[in-house]
Protein backbone atom coordinates (compact mmCIF):
# COMPACT_ATOMS: atom_id res chain seq x y z
CA UNK A 1 0.00 0.00 0.00
CA UNK A 2 1.29 3.87 -0.95
CA UNK A 3 3.39 4.91 0.28
CA UNK A 4 5.06 2.49 2.58
CA UNK A 5 6.75 3.27 5.90
CA UNK A 6 10.43 4.28 6.29
CA UNK A 7 12.85 1.71 5.48
CA UNK A 8 10.10 -0.60 3.41
CA UNK A 9 10.98 -1.27 0.30
CA UNK A 10 9.50 1.55 -1.76
CA UNK A 11 9.09 -0.64 -5.16
CA UNK A 12 6.42 -3.17 -3.19
CA UNK A 13 4.65 0.23 -2.09
CA UNK A 14 4.89 2.14 -5.01
CA UNK A 15 2.11 4.55 -6.49
CA UNK A 16 -0.65 3.10 -8.86
CA UNK A 17 0.19 5.74 -11.57
CA UNK A 18 0.24 3.88 -14.26
CA UNK A 19 3.13 5.83 -15.94
CA UNK A 20 5.22 5.70 -12.49
CA UNK A 21 6.99 2.37 -13.89
CA UNK A 22 9.04 4.55 -16.29
CA UNK A 23 9.59 7.70 -14.32
CA UNK A 24 13.51 6.28 -13.62
CA UNK A 25 13.97 10.12 -12.50
CA UNK A 26 12.10 9.67 -9.02
CA UNK A 27 13.49 5.91 -8.08
CA UNK A 28 15.77 5.59 -5.31
CA UNK A 29 16.84 1.99 -7.09
CA UNK A 30 17.61 1.03 -10.72
CA UNK A 31 15.14 -1.91 -11.88
CA UNK A 32 16.96 -5.35 -11.50
CA UNK A 33 16.36 -6.05 -15.78
CA UNK A 34 18.48 -2.96 -15.93
CA UNK A 35 20.89 -2.76 -13.50
CA UNK A 36 23.71 -4.57 -16.38
CA UNK A 37 27.14 -3.94 -15.61
CA UNK A 38 27.26 -1.82 -11.87
CA UNK A 39 29.33 -1.27 -8.90
CA UNK A 40 27.84 -1.70 -5.86
CA UNK A 41 27.88 2.54 -5.50
CA UNK A 42 26.38 2.66 -8.73
CA UNK A 43 23.27 0.23 -7.57
CA UNK A 44 22.92 1.79 -4.59
CA UNK A 45 22.62 5.29 -5.89
CA UNK A 46 19.59 4.49 -7.73
CA UNK A 47 18.49 6.01 -10.95
CA UNK A 48 16.56 9.05 -9.74
CA UNK A 49 15.92 12.08 -6.48
CA UNK A 50 14.97 9.17 -4.41
CA UNK A 51 11.15 10.92 -4.13
CA UNK A 52 9.67 7.31 -3.56
CA UNK A 53 11.73 7.20 -0.11
CA UNK A 54 10.42 10.97 0.93
CA UNK A 55 6.69 9.86 0.18
CA UNK A 56 7.65 7.52 2.91
CA UNK A 57 8.31 10.74 5.20
CA UNK A 58 5.45 12.97 3.19
CA UNK A 59 2.88 13.03 -0.01
CA UNK A 60 3.16 16.77 0.32
CA UNK A 61 -0.41 19.06 1.09
CA UNK A 62 -2.12 21.59 -0.84
CA UNK A 63 -0.97 24.14 0.99
CA UNK A 64 2.42 24.07 -0.74
CA UNK A 65 2.07 25.90 -3.13
CA UNK A 66 4.46 25.75 -6.38
CA UNK A 67 4.62 28.37 -9.17
CA UNK A 68 5.07 26.88 -12.59
CA UNK A 69 6.64 29.98 -14.51
CA UNK A 70 6.68 28.46 -18.17
CA UNK A 71 4.99 27.96 -21.61
CA UNK A 72 1.56 28.26 -20.23
CA UNK A 73 -0.47 24.99 -19.25
CA UNK A 74 -3.22 23.40 -20.78
CA UNK A 75 -6.25 22.82 -18.59
CA UNK A 76 -7.21 19.72 -20.10
CA UNK A 77 -5.32 17.38 -17.74
CA UNK A 78 -6.67 15.42 -15.40
CA UNK A 79 -3.88 14.90 -12.93
CA UNK A 80 -3.51 18.25 -12.56
CA UNK A 81 -7.41 19.04 -11.83
CA UNK A 82 -7.29 18.84 -8.45
CA UNK A 83 -4.00 20.86 -8.16
CA UNK A 84 -4.76 24.56 -9.60
CA UNK A 85 -4.74 26.27 -7.02
CA UNK A 86 -7.93 28.65 -7.53
CA UNK A 87 -7.38 32.74 -5.80
CA UNK A 88 -10.25 32.63 -3.98
CA UNK A 89 -10.16 36.48 -3.02
CA UNK A 90 -10.88 36.84 -7.22
CA UNK A 91 -14.10 34.11 -6.39
CA UNK A 92 -17.64 34.64 -5.02
CA UNK A 93 -18.33 31.50 -2.73
CA UNK A 94 -19.97 28.67 -4.83
CA UNK A 95 -23.44 28.40 -4.65
CA UNK A 96 -25.50 27.43 -1.62
CA UNK A 97 -22.22 26.85 0.52
CA UNK A 98 -21.17 29.15 3.17
CA UNK A 99 -17.46 28.20 2.62
CA UNK A 100 -15.14 27.60 -0.68
CA UNK A 101 -14.96 23.88 0.31
CA UNK A 102 -18.28 22.88 -0.87
CA UNK A 103 -17.10 18.99 -0.68
CA UNK A 104 -15.42 19.40 2.05
CA UNK A 105 -12.18 17.32 1.08
CA UNK A 106 -10.22 20.15 3.19
CA UNK A 107 -9.18 22.09 -0.19
CA UNK A 108 -10.59 24.68 -2.38
CA UNK A 109 -11.04 23.38 -5.93
CA UNK A 110 -12.36 23.68 -8.96
CA UNK A 111 -14.41 20.49 -7.68
CA UNK A 112 -16.21 22.95 -5.55
CA UNK A 113 -17.97 23.91 -7.62
CA UNK A 114 -19.44 21.14 -9.94
CA UNK A 115 -22.94 22.08 -8.30
CA UNK A 116 -22.70 25.74 -9.38
CA UNK A 117 -25.10 26.38 -12.41
CA UNK A 118 -22.66 29.30 -12.81
CA UNK A 119 -20.04 27.41 -14.13
CA UNK A 120 -20.55 25.20 -17.36
CA UNK A 121 -18.04 23.76 -20.08
CA UNK A 122 -17.34 27.22 -21.74
CA UNK A 123 -14.33 25.62 -23.40
CA UNK A 124 -16.03 22.36 -24.34
CA UNK A 125 -13.38 20.06 -23.48
CA UNK A 126 -15.48 17.55 -21.28
CA UNK A 127 -14.31 18.24 -18.33
CA UNK A 128 -14.57 21.08 -15.10
CA UNK A 129 -11.53 23.01 -15.51
CA UNK A 130 -9.96 26.49 -13.88
CA UNK A 131 -10.39 28.05 -17.61
CA UNK A 132 -14.46 27.31 -17.12
CA UNK A 133 -13.82 29.07 -13.64
CA UNK A 134 -12.44 32.19 -15.24
CA UNK A 135 -14.34 32.45 -18.27
CA UNK A 136 -17.77 32.41 -15.57
CA UNK A 137 -16.30 34.69 -13.08
CA UNK A 138 -14.22 37.27 -14.42
CA UNK A 139 -15.57 40.57 -14.07
CA UNK A 140 -12.58 43.37 -14.88
CA UNK A 141 -11.87 44.25 -11.21
CA UNK A 142 -9.52 43.41 -8.81
CA UNK A 143 -10.57 42.26 -6.09
CA UNK A 144 -7.69 41.33 -3.97
CA UNK A 145 -5.47 44.56 -4.99
CA UNK A 146 -2.14 43.11 -6.18
CA UNK A 147 -2.31 44.52 -9.11
CA UNK A 148 -3.43 41.89 -11.73
CA UNK A 149 -7.24 41.90 -12.28
CA UNK A 150 -9.03 38.65 -12.18
CA UNK A 151 -6.15 36.62 -11.69
CA UNK A 152 -7.95 33.69 -10.65
CA UNK A 153 -5.45 30.70 -11.25
CA UNK A 154 -2.63 32.12 -12.30
CA UNK A 155 -1.29 34.47 -14.66
CA UNK A 156 -0.31 35.27 -18.17
CA UNK A 157 3.00 37.55 -18.44
CA UNK A 158 3.54 37.35 -21.93
CA UNK A 159 -0.16 38.66 -23.05
CA UNK A 160 -1.15 40.10 -19.75
CA UNK A 161 -4.23 38.54 -19.15
CA UNK A 162 -5.63 36.27 -16.38
CA UNK A 163 -5.68 32.85 -18.77
CA UNK A 164 -1.99 31.31 -19.22
CA UNK A 165 -3.51 28.99 -21.30
CA UNK A 166 -0.70 27.79 -23.86
CA UNK A 167 -2.00 28.83 -26.76
CA UNK A 168 1.03 27.94 -28.82
CA UNK A 169 0.29 23.93 -27.88
CA UNK A 170 4.10 23.79 -26.45
CA UNK A 171 3.05 21.93 -23.76
CA UNK A 172 6.53 22.09 -21.86
CA UNK A 173 4.61 23.75 -18.99
CA UNK A 174 2.42 21.42 -18.85
CA UNK A 175 5.11 18.52 -18.55
CA UNK A 176 6.67 20.56 -15.92
CA UNK A 177 3.35 20.85 -13.88
CA UNK A 178 2.74 17.33 -14.09
CA UNK A 179 6.47 16.23 -13.43
CA UNK A 180 6.01 18.76 -10.26
CA UNK A 181 2.59 18.15 -8.92
CA UNK A 182 0.69 15.40 -10.42
CA UNK A 183 -1.92 13.93 -8.59
CA UNK A 184 -0.22 10.46 -7.29
CA UNK A 185 -1.71 7.02 -6.62
CA UNK A 186 -4.77 8.22 -8.38
CA UNK A 187 -4.50 5.97 -10.45
CA UNK A 188 -3.99 7.86 -14.03
CA UNK A 189 -1.27 9.19 -15.47
CA UNK A 190 2.35 9.49 -13.93
CA UNK A 191 3.01 10.54 -10.10
CA UNK A 192 4.56 14.10 -9.32
CA UNK A 193 7.54 14.56 -7.07
CA UNK A 194 4.88 16.38 -4.98
CA UNK A 195 1.75 15.21 -5.69
CA UNK A 196 -0.33 16.35 -3.02
CA UNK A 197 0.69 20.11 -3.71
CA UNK A 198 -1.01 22.65 -5.39
CA UNK A 199 0.43 24.97 -7.99
CA UNK A 200 0.03 28.20 -10.01
CA UNK A 201 0.15 28.57 -13.66
CA UNK A 202 2.17 31.15 -14.99
CA UNK A 203 2.90 31.49 -18.69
Amino acid sequence: RFPGAPDDDPWQHRPNDPSYKGQWNLFSHIPPQSQGELSDFERGAGSGISADKAWQLHVGTPDTVIAILDSGIYWNKQDLLSRFRLNQAELPLPSNSATYDTNGDGTFTVDDYANDERVVDYNNNGLLDPEDIIFAFSNNRDEDDNGYVDDICGWDFHEDDNNPYDRIRFGHGTGEAILSVGTINNGTGSAGVCGRCSFIPLR
